[in-house]
């Protein structure tokens, strides 16, 4: 299993946990550099909810909070309740909707100032929902196909 794991341990050895987010998505791994080294202090990102796979790779490469992930995770964790199906879908709410006030208010809400847009965003939520952004945010990092927008202040 290591061996499949590793790719038949091709590559450089590292303890850099995210090289292979370097090699895979360069963008991304652009992202994550900026978020962990560049976001103001007490800073919350936005990032697609996903369960067990890529998603939350920003915060969980920067350090820096989002509004949830791996909402299984969080009730195994934590027990029921804890308002995480609101969070999930206010999130869809955020990146699906084209109304720019309702995106607002819900980022208000968690006090979200930097949004994340990569491929798995893209890939998930609609175009026009996406384009929104930068209609009253700021582009804070673009590379590669990942964009972090920053709240206007």
């Amino acid at each position: 299993a290591t061996a499949s794991k590793t790719g038949g341990f091709a590559g450089e050895p590292t303890l850099d946990g995210l090289d292979f987010v370097r090699i895979r998505t360069p963008g991304e791994y652009g992202a994550i550099i900026y978020m962990r080294d560049g976001a103001d202090e007490g800073a919350v990102v936005l990032e697609m909810v996903g369960e067990y796979d890529d998603s939350g790779m920003l915060s969980r490469g920067s350090g820096v909070p989002n509004v949830i992930n791996w909402p299984g995770h969080e009730l195994q964790w934590r027990g029921g309740g804890g308002g995480f199906a609101e969070r999930e879908g206010d999130v869809a709410a955020i990146y699906s909707t084209e109304d720019i006030e309702e995106a607002r208010n819900l980022l208000e809400k968690y006090g979200v100032n930097y949004v994340y847009a990569g491929p798995r965003e893209a890939a998930a939520y609609p175009a026009p929902g996406l384009a929104k952004f930068e209609e009253f945010m700021d582009i804070a990092f673009r590379s590669g196909g990942a964009t972090i927008y920053k709240l206007r202040e």
